[in-house]
């Protein structure tokens, strides 16, 4: 009888054991899916924030070619009318010639003023302020009319001397 009772005994620890054992894997496999989601949002924080500074710093290099861009075709501009002016101004008489030139886009308002009393030609970018001086006599004030991005035909005129810009 000490021998049942015993076995049984041994089968009552067993099955307590393995009721133990049961519950320990369990509380072990809900402790495991825990570690994985709070690894699965750390790495999710990490990557999302990665991205974000990435766009950031794609985003600033655009805004900065595109300030580039517009910086020299403004100079472009410059020195396209400056030149065309002097051929003109070199020709004398009534000689006259007509062009296209380049504007920067994305720029508000009017952005080109001449003043007669310094002859420079100043374009107003969003970064810059671009100035040419002509060393012969000339006359812009027409090219202030030149508001908006794109091209822009330009004609060029010596008149009594002083080459004049008119928009054609």
């Amino acid at each position: 009888m000490y021998n049942m009772q015993r076995a049984e005994g041994k089968r009552k620890m067993t099955s307590e054991l393995d009721e133990l054992n049961e519950k320990a894997l369990q509380a072990e496999h809900r402790s495991r899916r825990g570690q994985v989601s709070t690894e699965y949002l750390i790495l999710l924080t990490v990557s999302l924030t990665l991205t974000i500074i990435l766009a950031a710093i794609a985003y600033q290099s655009t805004y900065n070619t595109q300030e580039e861009h517009n910086a020299y075709v403004s100079r472009t501009f410059l020195d396209t009318v400056y030149k065309q002016g002097l051929n003109v101004y070199m020709q004398g008489g009534r000689a006259r010639t007509t062009f296209t030139v380049e504007l920067p886009y994305n720029i508000n308002g009017s952005f080109i003023f001449y003043n007669s009393s310094s002859n420079e030609l100043a374009i107003n970018t969003s970064s810059a302020v671009l100035v040419e001086t002509f060393d012969y006599p000339f006359n812009g004030t027409a090219l202030e009319q030149l508001s908006h991005g794109g091209y822009a035909e330009i004609q060029l005129q010596n008149i009594n001397g002083v080459v004049t810009a008119v928009i054609p």
